[in-house]
This record gives C-alpha cells, structure tokens and sequence, in this order.
C-alpha cells in the first residue's frame, strides 16, 4: 500500500504521528487534485493528513468515526451530498475546535463572505501555488486567519469604510447571542440548541472578542443598545432597569470617547464597583 496518500476515508491512527504534526481533515471530490494536495502536505514532516473524503456526508461520517480530531479541516466548497458550508456548519456546531479553511475554484465575493461569517478560518482558491495553501494552514494553526483574495479584501475594506456598521454574526451567533440576553445558564442555554457546552463555550468568546468586551452583562448591553436583539426578554429588561444597569450604560457610554482598548475592560470595573 503506498502510505504517502491514504484511500478515502482511511484513518492513520496505525502511524507514529509527531505530536507537533499539525493533523488535517480534507474532504474534495476531485480524485486527482485531492490525491496530489494529500501527497504533498505528507511529504512535508510539518503535517499528516489524517482523514479523507469525497464528498461532506462522508467527510462527517468520518469524522464522527475518528477517535481523534485533526487541527485542521480542508474543504471544498462545490461537493455532491453535503457540500462544503453544510460541513462547516457542522464543524461549527459539533467540533468548534477544528478550525476551517474553504478551498474553491473561484474567488466569488458571496462564497468568501459566506465563508467568513459562517465562522470560518481561512479561503484558498484553488488556482494559487500550493505554497499559499500551506501558509493558510500554518497561520490558521496558529490561530490566525487567512482571508487574502481580492473578494475577502473587499468585504474586509467595506466593513472598515463603515458600510456595515454592525458585527456580522452567522446564524448560530445569533442565536446563542439572543439566548445569553436572558437569565439563562450557559448549561440551559446548550440544552436548548442541542449544542455540548465546549461548543457554547466557543460561541461565547467568539461573541466576546466580536463586540470587544469581557463579560456576558457587557455583552448583552452592547447586543440590546444596538438593536441586534431587539425585543429582550423580561430578565434582560429587569438588569437594564437597574441600579446596575444604569451605571453600567453611562460607564459604557462614557468609555465609548475614549477608544476601544477601555471598552474592552469597562464592563468588568463596573461589576467591581
């Protein structure tokens, strides 16, 4: 059996991984450029495809069969069954911890900017050297991002221009977000969307680092002063109109003139205080 690129579906768990490997999911229905990706990223000791797939139901089913997780998933965009953002979605709700890139034979400004607000890491068109494939994996690893097409450069430029004044969240942030604007629990919270706690968890500081603030009651004001939750249930109201409440907007709206870096730590004082 040639190792260097295993069949579909195989798990490698036969094989002495380096533990500083960085292991990789790949799923892509196109036989031949699969073939050649797996082959190269396996010839560099960097990284090791664990798992393969030609198509997002199997590249789930695989996954779900793995006794380990990778680092990292690659995905096509265009597959039969499950396609690609059907598979992020997954990744997103079940191992939030896999981080993902998009691979894609065209750099269409839907798809990147699909891409980026459904939570994922990185977008690689598939025209590009293999040595930019490579560096999005090394940079995603090390938990960056990797967005550097002329259409994610657009929607990054559009957004800092002011065109979209509010964060854009993917469906599943919104709903954690309207959940956390109630009284409640994170456990309650995770029951209620059939998501595991490490996976709210995820969502949360996602959510955190989103609006620039350190806590949930920062969170939520933020979420209910700018209208992303509109109609806040009674608990929410009942925080809003408090003593607690009331200083926690005029600190809020007095850190606002004086930079983000302060906003990022107001929410905390005024719990303190």
């Amino acid at each position: 059996m040639n190792l260097t690129c295993a069949p579909p579906g195989l798990l490698l768990d036969f094989m002495t991984l380096n533990p500083t490997q960085i292991t990789i999911a790949y799923a892509e229905d196109h036989r031949m450029f699969r073939e050649a990706i797996c082959s190269l990223f396996n010839a560099d000791p960097r990284f090791r495809i664990l798992i393969e797939a030609t198509n997002g139901e199997e590249f789930i089913q695989r996954l779900e069969a793995a006794p380990d997780l990778p680092d990292l998933a690659l995905i096509d965009i265009s597959m039969p069954r499950i396609g690609g953002f059907g598979v992020l979605k997954f990744l997103q709700e079940k191992a939030p911890q896999v981080k993902a890139i998009m691979l894609s034979a065209f750099d269409h400004k839907s798809n990147v900017e699909r891409a980026i607000i459904e939570g994922a890491s990185g977008y690689v068109v598939k025209g590009d050297e293999f040595s930019e494939l490579m560096d999005a994996v090394l940079k995603v690893q090390e938990n960056g991002t990797y967005f550097k097409s002329a259409a994610a450069q657009q929607f990054f430029n559009s957004r800092k221009s002011g065109k979209s004044p509010r964060p854009v969240l993917n469906e599943r942030e919104r709903e954690v977000l309207e959940l956390i604007c109630t009284d409640m629990s994170y456990e309650q919270i995770a029951a209620r969307l059939n998501l595991s706690q490490k996976a709210i968890e995820f969502h949360r500081h996602r959510l955190f680092n989103i609006f620039e603030v350190t806590n949930r009651a920062g969170l939520m004001l933020i979420a209910l002063s700018q209208g992303i939750v509109s109609v806040p249930p009674p608990p929410a109201i009942d925080f809003l109109n408090s003593a607690a409440g009331h200083c926690l907007r005029s600190k809020c709206s007095a850190i606002r003139h004086h930079g983000a870096a302060r906003k990022r730590n107001f929410a905390q004082t005024a719990l303190l205080s």
